[in-house]
């Protein structure tokens, strides 16, 4: 929906000085917000309200230093996975203060705290230092830390 406009009138009433210029700025800031405002009412959801999501892909068994393809600059990681019990050991490693939040619209997944299987930078730090379930249709957002690995937050 356009904004609603509000011309500038300049102070003589000749229409040739003054604010007649700053009205024709205005008029094309009306635009450019017009224009991004029509471009945000077509933009899908995940990117209007969660940046950017990837659709990552099935895997089986447990899966170490992971690094699924198209995801890094991703914030919102969606899961479906067809096999219950799942573990990730670790995630490859990111910039500090990395956050990702992960959705796991499939059987539940087990974050497998600080486990050897990965790298130790790759490695998470769950909740109460045990492993953490995700569970079908729930999310958790991770954080690389300053601990040198993803620490898995949680609501309590």
């Amino acid at each position: 929906m356009p904004i609603t406009r509000t011309p500038i009138i300049d102070d003589s009433g000749s229409g040739r000085d003054g604010t007649v210029i700053d009205n024709a700025w205005k008029q094309e800031f009306y635009n450019q917000i017009d224009a991004q405002a029509a471009a945000a009412a077509t933009a899908p959801l995940s990117t209007l309200v969660l940046g950017t999501l990837v659709n990552i892909p099935a895997f089986t068994g447990p899966v170490s230093d992971w690094n699924p393809a198209g995801s890094a600059d991703k914030i919102v990681w969606y899961l479906n996975n067809t096999a219950a019990g799942q573990y990730i050991t670790g995630i490859a490693a990111a910039p500090l203060g990395t956050l990702h939040w992960i959705v796991n619209g499939g059987q539940p997944v087990i974050f497998s705290n600080a486990h050897p299987g990965s790298a130790a930078a790759n490695r998470f730090i769950c909740p109460g230092y045990g492993d953490y379930t995700l569970n079908s249709w729930y999310a958790v957002p991770i954080l690389y830390s300053l601990y040198g690995a993803w620490v898995v937050l949680k609501a309590s």
